[in-house]
């Protein structure tokens, strides 16, 4: 049976959206009849492993790189596929990369920025900036690339066929990922408070590795004035969004969830990997960048937010948005299944 060896990483630092896309993905393969490992490097998941059928490791980064080469001297590597969805430099070597595919070992990459070459079989950026980016591949390396090659989880599907009315006025949707290291959700929830908004309905979503809860609920229990609904390391992300009128993220993955629905998208960023993907989604409008979450600049931020609130159009209807596709993980998924 073939197999496909995913290595990610989760912690405070990285959050759980890559370990969630892979997670959807492994889904999809093992309908192909191809089994998912994880291999998660440097992590500290939480909760997110608890999820049955799948098999975990947690490795050091240098147990990770002997376990590859275990797998390149292993009888039948070539029903192996390695897929590494992280950022960690010495992953994404080219001596490694040809070391893996010279044992017959397939090899894929979820690729967020164009800095490496690519000896891989295949790439993988759903973000629609990576049709601009300049790629340096293989000939043989397919790019699976933009919106065409989304991964989301399956509940969007059934979310989005939903018809029944959104049961507040406005509902706004405040999501920083799995861990929301700098804090933003608390700062945003004090700005927000701080402006009149009536018939505002807050949907406040906490991740399994979020560290500031205490001080969020001891906020939102004796501070906090408007009507609000907490969820922490919830399952129900698309029926939370689908009630929704607005939403403020991190951006990552959450953007093209929101984007499934039409939902006007505020993004905060942090790392520079979310400032990247934040300015180009403001640029071709997919999202708004309100702007980075940096010390110097929080007093500049809460303005900004206090101004895209005073000029938000609650009447204005929510329409999906067309180009991204709802099937993109079952497209990525048979590429794979191409290679064996």
């Amino acid at each position: 049976m073939a197999k496909a060896v995913f290595i990610t990483q989760c912690n405070v630092s990285v959050g759980t959206g890559h370990l969630k896309r892979c997670l959807v993905l492994a889904e999809e393969l093992q309908l192909l009849n191809i089994a998912p490992l994880f291999w998660l490097v440097d992590s500290s998941p939480g909760r997110l492993l608890e999820q049955p059928g799948h098999s975990y490791k947690l490795l050091s980064l240098d147990d990770c790189l002997a376990s590859i080469q275990e797998i390149t001297n292993t009888p039948g590597a070539d029903e192996f596929i390695i897929i590494v969805d992280c950022d960690i430099e010495s992953l994404h070597g080219e001596g490694l990369q040809s070391s893996i595919i010279q044992k017959g070992v397939k090899l894929m990459y979820i690729a967020f920025s164009d800095r490496y070459y690519y000896e891989a079989h295949i790439i993988h950026n759903q973000n629609p900036r990576a049709l601009e980016l300049d790629y340096k591949t293989a000939a043989h390396t397919q790019r699976l690339l933009g919106l065409d090659y989304v991964i989301l989880d399956k509940a969007f599907d059934a979310a989005l066929k939903k018809n029944t009315p959104i049961p507040y006025e406005k509902p706004i949707l405040i999501t920083f990922g799995g861990s929301d290291e700098p804090g933003r959700t608390l700062f945003l929830l004090e700005v927000l408070d701080s402006i009149p908004l009536p018939g505002a309905h807050f949907i406040i979503v906490l991740g399994s590795l979020y560290k500031e809860k205490d001080r969020l609920l001891s906020f939102l229990e004796t501070n906090f004035r408007y009507p609000h609904e907490l969820h922490i390391d919830t399952h129900k992300m698309a029926e939370l969004m689908r009630k929704s009128k607005i939403a403020f993220t991190s951006g990552g993955l959450t953007a093209w969830e929101l984007a499934v629905f039409g939902i006007p998208n505020a993004i905060i960023s942090f790392s520079p990997r979310e400032r990247i993907s934040a300015e180009y989604l403001d640029r071709v409008k997919l999202a708004r960048h309100i702007g980075p979450f940096e010390e110097g600049h929080l007093l500049a931020l809460r303005s900004e937010i206090i101004a895209y609130m005073e000029h938000m159009d609650w009447q204005k209807e929510r329409t999906p948005n067309p180009l991204v596709n709802i099937n993109g993980k079952k497209r990525v998924a048979a590429e794979i299944a191409k290679l064996f």
